[in-house]
């Protein structure tokens, strides 16, 4: 009895050791989970805070690569038809003026030419045969040698009056140019186009009447502003004055 009852306790104890054993473990494995859900829980929190910081740094360089860029202003553009502002202006049309009684005046030198060797012709045609041969021949001659100075003449003027067309149209141009190269940087244009060199322009950009404008108010001499044909630079106002002036003409 004693022996049994010895026994049945020694199992009880160790019964009751490995119990506690357990729960003990139990415990063990509890708190190195909620140890290891604490760790998570921080690293989670700490990777959060990186990325935040960041973000805000981010926010912060781009908000200073912002501040120093400048801006970039809208191009500001305008063409100018040279043609008619050389029409328009008051020293072409004085031109103009001019160069058309000087061409009236050499129209009526040379009809007057023409006529005569018309005339010469005709009695040469009509009566040559009526006449004696010296007759016929000083006629022929004369009729030749007024012929070759009619088309002499001809020739001569016309070289003529298209050097003072081209004098005049390019130091009008060339003032011009000077007045354009005014309004523009007045105006603060990016850049200012001659008609002829663009296929489409809006009218709201055609400053031809302003230039006109502005170049009537100088009331200076003709070519006073351009001032004399030179080499020049391809960007200066008398280089421009001359490129137009080869497209424009005052008898246009």
């Amino acid at each position: 009895m004693l022996q049994t009852a010895s026994g049945c306790a020694r199992k009880t104890f160790a019964g009751g050791e490995r119990g506690g054993q357990h729960k003990h473990g139990r415990r063990r494995a509890a708190s190195r989970q909620l140890n290891q859900m604490n760790q998570t829980h921080g690293a989670s929190q700490g990777g959060f805070g990186l990325v935040m910081k960041r973000v805000i740094m981010m926010g912060a360089v781009l908000a200073a690569l912002a501040a120093a860029t400048p801006t970039r202003a809208e191009p500001k553009l305008a063409f100018v038809d040279v043609q008619r502002a050389l029409n328009d202006c008051n020293a072409g049309k004085k031109a103009r003026a001019d160069f058309r009684v000087q061409i009236e005046r050499i129209q009526n030198k040379l009809q007057k030419q023409q006529s005569e060797v018309q005339s010469l012709k005709e009695e040469l045609e009509k009566k040559g045969m009526l006449m004696k041969d010296d007759e016929r021949r000083n006629l022929a001659e004369e009729y030749g040698r007024k012929a070759r100075d009619f088309e002499r003449a001809f020739k001569d003027n016309k070289e003529e009056l298209e050097r003072k067309d081209a004098e005049m149209t390019g130091a009008i141009v060339r003032d011009l140019a000077f007045v354009i190269r005014e309004v523009g940087e007045k105006k603060s244009y990016t850049m200012v186009m001659e008609k002829s060199a663009i296929l489409w322009g809006a009218p709201a950009i055609d400053i031809t009447d302003e230039v006109v404008r502005s170049y009537n108010e100088t009331g200076g001499k003709i070519g006073s502003l351009g001032g004399e044909p030179r080499a020049r630079s391809a960007g200066d106002e008398s280089s421009f004055g001359q490129q137009a002036a080869k497209k424009s003409s005052i008898s246009k």
